[in-house]
């Protein structure tokens, strides 16, 4: 009987410890964009996409809500460093999809094939045939695939650079930033130190990882259309500026500017599932999605 009775504490105990919480950092964010235009009863534009992330150590969770003409979209992906890969939940239908770095290259070469396949049948057509069928894929968004795509290149590492200037954002001191790449400024971001906030760059590091994985992945589909979340360029270079972003606004290139503010940031036990796909969802080929 005592024997039985130690059994039964250590098996409660271990079962605790299963389902321990993990300690990580959880991030609120929205995005910044252009304000509305000045004007009677004119307000600024609230943030058109707001997130949480959670961050322990390699383990990346986000979960986003981007606000559409149509109503809200929810989203939520996981991050994997070892292997390297992203995961695609789809809450509404309990199911996921995987993207690896050989994903992103069959990808490539998919949207490559029919690039080349669309130029073919456009150049068969008559000048105002194809202007019509150019004008309903402009309208369907397929108009990236009208275009070369850009060259393969490697992607020049970012470098930061202080620009002497302070801030505060969620009620926390920050300091100036410009991150360049290729000699040009592509964002500006405020940065809290890591002594302020409570945090380390190791409680963080999987944010680099896959930022750094996001922007091979990118390269591998290169596909004019697919663009980095607003922040992206300040954790390419969190190793330089000691401390978190706070706030990030990118340049913009000429296609209008964005820019990622946090709302929140603390340390927190969350439920280490949060990491994980939920148990008995159902794993979607990526073939079958694109």
């Amino acid at each position: 009987m005592r024997y039985a009775g130690i059994r039964l504490v250590a098996t409660v105990a271990l079962a605790a410890l299963a389902g321990a919480a993990d300690a990580a950092v959880v991030v609120v964010t929205e995005s910044e964009g252009q304000p509305a235009p000045a004007g009677q009863g004119a307000k600024p534009a609230g943030p058109q996409h707001r997130g949480t992330m959670y961050v322990d150590g390699d383990r990346v969770r986000i979960d986003g809500t981007t606000g559409t003409k149509d109503g809200e979209m929810e989203g939520t992906v996981l991050f994997r460093a070892q292997p390297e890969s992203f995961v695609f939940l789809n809450a509404g239908e309990k199911s996921y999809v995987e993207m690896t770095r050989q994903d992103a290259k069959r990808l490539g070469g998919a949207l490559e094939n029919a690039r080349k396949q669309m130029q073919a049948q456009l150049a068969k057509m008559p000048p105002e045939q194809r202007k019509v069928v150019e004008q309903a894929m402009a309208g369907m968004g397929g108009d990236m695939l009208m275009k070369a795509p850009p060259p393969k290149a490697a992607v020049e590492p970012a470098k930061a650079v202080a620009n002497g200037t302070t801030d505060k954002v969620a009620d926390r001191a920050c300091k100036g930033f410009d991150v360049m790449r290729g000699g040009k400024k592509i964002a500006e971001a405020c940065v809290a130190s890591w002594s302020d906030l409570g945090l380390s760059a190791q409680d963080v590091s999987g944010l680099r990882k896959m930022t750094l994985f996001q922007q091979q992945m990118m390269a591998e589909v290169n596909f004019e259309g697919m663009q980095a979340a607003p922040g992206a360029e300040a954790f390419e270079v969190i190793d330089q500026i000691d401390g978190f972003p706070l706030r990030v606004r990118t340049t913009g290139n000429g296609k209008g500017a964005q820019g990622m503010k946090v709302t929140k940031i603390e340390r927190k036990d969350v439920d280490p599932k949060l990491f994980q796909v939920p148990q008995g969802w159902t794993k979607k080929d990526l073939a079958a999605e694109e």
